[in-house]
Parts: structure tokens; sequence; C-alpha cells
């Protein structure tokens, strides 16, 4: 396929496919969709203008299809905790996007989890509570673009259920969060001595599911 002539524009823009170093599990299928940053701003990226698209090291399958959308195909055999980045040129910009690659057998918790506001008797539900592969989480009561309340690395141990959480920032920190042990089974949790703060109306003790 020829570049476009409009590629050869200089980007005013920083080109990304994610912004956090997301998990990717054996078999999933990733779309890889551009997006130019522009300060507080962002817009689509063309695929057109996607040159020398690859995967470092190699492993991970990568192709475009017929309807012009880049993919990521995760081996079946892929190893827990790899680290990868996809690599492309854009314009005259570089793109370097890195994930991590996890095993559900060997880290449960990994996902995006979320309380149900019916179930939480008033309370707040915690509407975004993510856990990933390269041991950082963030915890969002009202996600809104990139927002997040807070966020920082955690270790879980699944014989005991215990979940130890280390905040390192945020933009509305609880001064509840606490860790703890939590109940985890297949695709919900319950917290038990962990906690992960309250908003002014309260904790909400609802499950976690993905």
């Amino acid at each position: 396929m020829t570049t476009p002539e409009h590629c050869a524009a200089p980007v005013a823009g920083f080109p990304v496919f994610w912004w956090n170093k997301p998990s990717f599990k054996p078999g999933q299928v990733v779309e890889l969709r551009l997006t130019i940053v522009r300060g507080p701003s962002a817009e689509n990226g063309d695929a057109d203008c996607l040159e020398g698209m690859a995967v470092v090291p190699a492993g991970p399958d990568l192709a475009r299809g017929k309807d012009g959308v880049w993919r990521l195909t995760i081996p079946d055999d892929v190893a827990d905790g790899a680290e990868y980045v996809v690599e492309a040129s854009y314009g005259d910009r570089k793109v370097g996007s890195r994930f991590v690659t996890f095993r559900p057998d060997e880290q449960p918790l990994v996902g995006r989890w979320s309380q149900k506001a019916e179930e939480c008797d008033g309370a707040e539900p915690l509407r975004e509570l993510e856990f990933r592969a390269d041991g950082s989480f963030s915890a969002t009561w009202y996600p809104f673009e990139t927002y997040q309340d807070y966020w920082g690395t955690y270790r879980y141990e699944p014989d005991s259920g215990t979940l130890t959480l280390d905040i390192t920032g945020g933009n509305a920190l609880p001064g509840d969060a606490a860790s703890g042990t939590i109940e985890l089974e297949g695709d919900s949790f319950v917290a038990g001595t962990a906690s992960f703060g309250s908003r002014p109306r309260g904790i909400c003790t609802a499950p976690f599911t993905r």
C-alpha cells in the first residue's frame, strides 16, 4: 500500500495507542487505534499513515485486516509478565506503546472491576478499579477520559487472599483505603478487611465484578 501524501506533513501532537501499560491475556485480540494527543485535547489518527508496524520482541502477531484496522493477537503460549512494545512511525513521529502479558491462572486479579450502584445501599460505588499485570493499580469513582482518583502498586497472594496496597499518588486521595484480605471467586470478589476508601455517602460493601 502506498502511503498517502498527507502523511508526510509534520505531526502536531503525540501519537499513542494507549496511555497506561495495558495487560493482555493469551488468545486476546486487541484493535490498535492511534490517538494524537495535543495537550488537553486528542483526535483519532489515520491508520494509513502508520509505517513500520512491529512488536518487539517478536511473539504476538500483528496484522492489518481488510477493514483497515491493525490488530494485535496474543499467542496462547505467551509467558506471564512478559513485556512488549508496539513500534511504528507516524509522519515525523515515532510511536512506542508498551504492554504486558499475563496468565489468569497466575494473576487472577488482573482486570477492570466495578461495583453496581443498586447494590450499595446509598453509598457511592467504586466505578473503576483496575489491577494491571505490571503490579500497578488505579481507582476512580467517576471515570472521565484519563482521570483517576488515586493509584499505586499492589501485591496479591491467592493462597491467603491478602491484598497489599501501596498508594503512590492521586487527585482525590481517600483517607480510609487499607491493605487487607479479599474473597475472590472467578469474576467477582468481596473486600473483606481490605478497603479501597469511601466517599461522603459512606463505603460501598457490594461485590466487585469485571
